[in-house]
């Protein structure tokens, strides 16, 4: 059985092989293809998450979420998830701005 490879406007659906169908829904709806290829982001989960992160000890975790990477935590009753990659770079930009704070491993 030979398969179709021509479709228009009034080929059935059922006929359409699961490719051309995306095909189609891609050239239908562009914005959301590009949506599809973005990369997903990295969330760690919880306060081991930004310790190994940071790789740094639970109270100096601690520290980091209520101060530097606030903005990267969110926090729902004892949930916590953070934001990977905003993390390192708010504390890229903290360390830029206060040179006392150790350099993250270059690893990240």
């Amino acid at each position: 059985m030979e398969a179709n490879l021509q479709f228009n406007e009034t080929t059935p659906i059922w006929q359409l092989t699961v490719g051309q169908f995306l095909d189609l829904m891609d050239s239908r709806h562009p914005y959301e293809q590009a949506a599809r290829k973005s990369p997903e982001r990295r969330y760690v989960k919880g306060l081991h998450g930004i310790i190994s992160l940071f790789g740094c000890s639970k109270p100096t975790a601690m520290k980091l979420k209520n101060t530097i990477i606030k903005d990267a935590v969110s926090q729902n009753g004892r949930v916590i998830i953070t934001d990977a990659e905003k993390a390192i770079q708010l504390f890229k930009k903290y360390q830029e701005m206060h040179s006392f704070v150790p350099k993250i491993p270059s690893s990240l």
